[in-house]
Parts: structure tokens; sequence; C-alpha cells
């Protein structure tokens, strides 16, 4: 284990430590699903964590762009090392196998996040989303947690990032479902909130809340309107093509295994199945 991320769950462990005799026996399915339609190569791999301890369904996806390499290693580094203790978890450390395995951030030239719910019989792309969207409807969440990564648009200078518009360092949230919409702020400022106390961002801009009504497709908007649930995007900055270097990989995964735990310790006292309402 390297030096960033044995800091960063230690820093998780003091912060959002729970009881060890919460504990109980844990329970741990891995399945896969085929889009479909669509070839073996598609094929997408996920896993049901129970805790045995009533808690908050939550999910965690990564890996919707094939080129953001921070969240899909925090998810996978969660399967393997799982360590919450209350509640049920469904991860997606690969939601676009073939995008990651080509280091692209788009699927047969169609973006993932603009598909969302998605369409079994549409393009590549659509039937993907459709396949994450029933999985997840299965699970009946309390949450929904995407990990993803920005590209820079500027220097890293506090003096230019001052008014900047680009999603480094943010959690993005839709403003579109109002039934949610305050226990979505409020999750997403205690995780900044928690994130911004510790060395994870020392010399980088501060992480931000970002919230609109987001575009038509992307999975905080779709889920928090389809499942009724406060859904986020996490992005971390990654490193720009062009030449500019923002933050190490291991750095970017050790914010988002930190966001991930902020946003379920705001939601462990959440005791929901989540049923999808009716008129949603």
């Amino acid at each position: 284990m390297n030096k960033t991320l044995f800091m960063v769950i230690t820093a998780i462990f003091f912060t959002f430590a729970v009881a060890a005799n919460e504990r109980a026996e844990l329970i741990h399915i891995r399945h896969t699903v085929v889009p479909n339609g669509l070839c073996d190569k598609h094929k997408i791999s996920y896993h049901i964590f129970d805790t045995g301890v009533p808690g908050p369904g939550i999910v965690i996806i990564a890996g919707v762009h094939g080129n953001e390499p921070a969240g899909q290693r925090a998810a996978q580094h969660i399967v393997d090392n799982f360590d919450f203790t209350k509640g049920r978890f469904l991860i997606v450390p690969q939601s676009n196998p073939v995008a990651t395995v080509a280091n692209t951030r788009e699927v047969d030239g169609e973006n993932l996040n603009r598909m969302f719910p998605g369409n079994q019989t549409g393009n590549t792309a659509q039937r993907i989303a459709a396949a994450i969207t029933e999985v997840i409807r299965s699970f009946s969440p309390c949450a929904i947690i995407d990990l993803h990564e920005a590209r820079l648009s500027r220097t890293n200078d506090a003096d230019s990032w001052a008014n900047s518009q680009d999603l480094v360092n943010t959690i993005v949230y839709s403003r579109l479902n109002e039934n949610i919409l305050d226990k979505t702020r409020e999750a997403v400022n205690f995780a900044i909130n928690a994130i911004n106390d510790t060395s994870l961002i020392d010399g980088q801009r501060p992480f931000r809340p970002l919230g609109g009504y987001g575009s038509i497709g992307t999975s905080h908007r779709e889920f928090s309107v389809l499942f009724n649930v406060p859904s986020f995007i996490t992005e971390t900055g990654r490193q720009d093509p062009s030449g500019g270097i923002y933050n190490p990989l291991e750095i970017r995964e050790a914010q988002q295994l930190f966001l991930v735990h902020a946003l379920v310790r705001f939601f462990k006292d959440s005791h929901c199945s989540s049923p999808v309402p009716p008129n949603l």
C-alpha cells in the first residue's frame, strides 16, 4: 500500500469509524450482466455487499468514462478492502469496460453519461446505460455516487481558479427533484467540509458544490428523478493531456475514497429500502 492511500485510510478510520460491536456477518456476492444485444466484451461486473446491520443502501459506480481511472481504482479498492459496517452496497468498478480497456471517454463514439436511463434496443451506450439502470433499480438505493474525473481548463493558480467553471474538485448534484434537494445539499456540504479539512487538498483548489439541472442523460440528473434519491457525481482533477499536470493518480484515488466514505457517513442512519415512486 502506498503512503498516500495509507494516509487517507487512516484519516477515514479515525473520522468515520463505526464501533466494532456493530459488525455482523458480511455477505459479498459478485454478479455480471451483459447489456441486451451486446457481446461479452461489454460484460459489466458488479458487487453486492450486505453487512447484516440495518443502514443505507448505497450505490457506487465508476468508469462511466473509460479514461477516468481514479474512480475506478477507488471503487475496486472498496471491493477489495470492504470496511463499511452498516447497510447494503452495490459497487460497479467498471461501468464501461470496453472504454476502460481502450482508455477512451466514449464507447462507439457515444458518451455513456448522456444516455441514462438508457434504452435496451438503442445504440451501444444506451444499452449499457439501460443495463446499469436495471441493476440499480433491483437494488432499491438510498443514494447513488458516480465517480468521475475532470480535465483542467486553467492553471493551478489561486487567482486563475477564482471564477473557473470547470468541474475539477467538485461534487455535482441536480436541483431537478425538489423533494430531495435539501437532503442532497446537506450531504454534499458534509462531504466537502470533511475533505477540505484534510491534507488531501493541500496546495489545491478546495472542493466545492456544483448544483444545476444537469444535462439530459447524466447519471445524477436522471437517477435523482427516476429513483427519488440523492445522486452525486464526484469530480477529481486528472492529468491534462495538453501537458498541464494537476494531481498524481494516487492522490485522486485517495480523494475519491474519502468522498465516498464521507457521503456514506452522512447516510449511515438512513434505514431505507427506497422503492421507486409510481409517479416517477
